[in-house]
C-alpha cells in the first residue's frame, strides 16, 4: 500500500514537471513553410514587407529574431512569454504605444512565444495606443 502511494506520488510530480516545461515553452512549428511579415510605422504606411521562412521547430520569435532587429521585455518563460517592444523602424515603451498583432487581418490574443506559425499567413506589426 505505502509503495502505491510513493509510486502515484512520483506519478504526480512527474506529470507536474512535464506539463510545466510543455506549457512554458513557445509554440512551436511542427513543418517548415513561409509567412509575410508587414510592418507599420506610426502613420500607418508599410514600411516592411517581407516573406520569412521556417522550419519546423521554429517559434515566432525564433523568425522574427532571425530576419529582424527586435526590441523584447521579459522571457519565453514568463507567464506570458516575451513582449514585443520593438520590430525594425517601430519602437515602444509598452506604456503609452505597443505593437499590435494581426494574423491574416485577426487579431493576436497571445504573444510572440505563442502565436503558430502558419504557412502562407499575413503578420502585421503596427503601434497602438492603449485606450
Amino acid at each position: 500500500m505505502r509503495i502505491k502511494i510513493i509510486l502515484s506520488a512520483i506519478a504526480v510530480v512527474f506529470a507536474l514537471v512535464l506539463s510545466f516545461f510543455y506549457f512554458s515553452s513557445g509554440i512551436i512549428s511542427n513543418s517548415a513553410g513561409e509567412i509575410m511579415v508587414e510592418i507599420i510605422d506610426d502613420d500607418g504606411h508599410i514600411v516592411t514587407e517581407k516573406t520569412v521562412d521556417f522550419k519546423a521547430g521554429d517559434t515566432l520569435y525564433d523568425v522574427l529574431d532571425r530576419h529582424f532587429n527586435l526590441k523584447v521585455s521579459g522571457s519565453e518563460h514568463d507567464t506570458f512569454g516575451r513582449i514585443l517592444l520593438g520590430i525594425d523602424v517601430i519602437d515602444t515603451d509598452f506604456q503609452t504605444r505597443f505593437i499590435y498583432i494581426e494574423i491574416d487581418g485577426e487579431e493576436a490574443r497571445k504573444g510572440i512565444d505563442y502565436l503558430p506559425l502558419q504557412d502562407g499567413s499575413t503578420y502585421r506589426f503596427s503601434v497602438r495606443q492603449p485606450h
